[in-house]
C-alpha cells in the first residue's frame, strides 16, 4: 500500500505527519493558548495561535543499513515496539515511492531500495513532545 506520511491541504500545505505503518497522526498543528483579538474590516476577531508540535506519540525507529548509514522512519509510539527488519524495508520501499512520485530521481531511489536493512537499533521519542 503506497501511502505517504505527511498529509497536505488542498493547497499543498502541511497538516500532519502521519506513522508509516498505522496512519496514526504524531506530528501537527496545535493550539498555542494564546488568543488575540484583531480589527480587520473595522470587525473584531479572536486568533488563535497555532505552533506545528510532535506529539507524545512520535517516534524514530533508528536503525542501521547495510552501508552503516542510518534511516529513521517516524512511527507512533504503538507501532514502534513492533517495528522489526521487515517493517522497516517495507517502510523504506514506500518512502522511495512517494519520493519518486514527488519528483525524486527514480535512479536515487532504485539505488537507496538496493540497501539492506541491518539492525533496528532503537525507538527515540523526540525531545519536545507535547
Amino acid at each position: 500500500m503506497l501511502r505517504d506520511n505527511v498529509k497536505r491541504n488542498e493547497i499543498g500545505q502541511v497538516e500532519a505527519i502521519l506513522c508509516w505503518m498505522c496512519g496514526t497522526t504524531v506530528a501537527g498543528w496545535t493550539d498555542d493558548n494564546i488568543a488575540e483579538v484583531r480589527s480587520v474590516n473595522n470587525q473584531q476577531q479572536m486568533v488563535v495561535r497555532q505552533k506545528f508540535r510532535v506529539l507524545a506519540n512520535y517516534r524514530k525507529v533508528q536503525t542501521t543499513l547495510d552501508t552503516g548509514e542510518l534511516y529513521s522512519p517516524i512511527v507512533c509510539a504503538k507501532c514502534a515496539p513492533r517495528c522489526g527488519c521487515a517493517d522497516i524495508k517495507a517502510i523504506m520501499a514506500n518512502d522511495m515511492d512517494v519520493q519518486a512520485k514527488q519528483g525524486l530521481k527514480r535512479e536515487v531511489a532504485a539505488e537507496f531500495a538496493k540497501k539492506r536493512v541491518v539492525s533496528v537499533d532503537r525507538v527515540v521519542k523526540s525531545q519536545g513532545a507535547e
